[in-house]
């Protein structure tokens, strides 16, 4: 078995193995490889010629602590069934522990869909999520939604950005960097699935952002990021969908309208890498939930 980063050539045998490995839309899948996979870092496992088994890193920039800091998150973490069970994942994901070591790193994370089996390659969970009840979200906060308006994050102005973002950099200790880039990107992938980028805003100021997708249980939001104590902005978005989907995963140690919760979500799992870093980061109020 052969062990590499992948090139533009692997690219057909990637987006292959995506579409057994993973319940996504076709657009979604050529937004992806057409928009976010040439600045990723692919690991992939051989078998002669055929790829079988594959890991993306996506770049991003993490703020902690006023510092920024160039770190991967893993997604598309996938083997062909009849390679299953063989080791060759935890061989791959060795090789790509160590090239994020190699790369100065202090840690790498991902969304897991069994906490046990990365439990067993040195990744722990740190950021938990929840799973709540969208359509009694939006009931409870009904008779606030007066003075709340939802635009399109193209028509907010500089000046409102920069104070989002000064609020976000209050609010939280980590924190991933929400540019125009970063915005703009989001946006192409809810367009992929016939979705877009909403703002709430209040006196004249920013208070939420995030996208939503439709999906087959209906309009899904994510990435949800507010500076308010509560829900109500979230509220508010689902009140304005026509078919809003009826959960919705939220991310973050600081939570409210706990008895609106459902059950856990699936949190995120971190590998820290510069030991030093764990204990920094292990009290901090942290706020990291990228989707791709």
């Amino acid at each position: 078995m052969e062990y590499r980063i992948c090139n533009k050539e692997d690219f057909l045998q990637l987006r292959s193995l995506w579409k057994i490995c993973f319940n996504d839309s076709n657009d979604f899948i050529d937004y992806y490889f057409n928009e976010v996979c040439s600045r990723n870092v692919i690991f992939a496992a051989f078998d002669g010629e055929k790829l079988v088994s594959m890991a993306h890193l996506n770049p991003y920039t993490i703020v902690f602590n006023g510092r920024r800091k160039d770190v991967h998150y893993i997604v598309g973490v996938g083997t062909l069934p009849e390679y299953r069970k063989k080791g060759i994942m935890r061989e791959l994901m060795m090789h790509v522990i160590e090239w994020i070591k190699n790369d100065g790193e202090d840690f790498t994370y991902l969304m897991p869909e069994d906490n046990r089996y990365y439990e067993s390659q040195g990744f722990f969970r740190l950021e938990e999520s929840h799973i709540y009840d969208t359509h009694a979200l939006a009931a409870r906060y009904e008779d606030r939604y007066e003075d709340m308006d939802m635009i399109h994050y193209s028509d907010v102005s500089d000046y409102l950005w920069k104070d989002f973002n000064s609020r976000i950099a209050e609010t939280y200790d980590v924190f991933t960097m929400r540019n125009s880039e970063y915005i703009s990107g989001l946006d192409l992938c809810c367009q992929s699935e016939g979705g877009e980028v909403l703002v709430v805003t209040k006196s004249d100021r920013i208070i939420a952002i995030a996208g939503f997708m439709n999906g087959d249980k209906g309009e899904e939001i994510i990435q949800y990021i507010t500076t308010e104590k509560d829900l109500e902005s979230l509220g508010y978005m689902i009140h304005t969908l026509s078919n809003p989907a009826d959960e919705i995963e939220l991310f973050g140690r600081s939570i409210s309208d706990e008895d609106l919760i459902l059950r856990p979500g699936k949190g995120i799992m971190f590998n820290i890498i510069n030991d030093d870093f764990k204990e920094k980061i292990m009290a901090d109020n942290m706020l990291i939930n990228e989707i791709v």
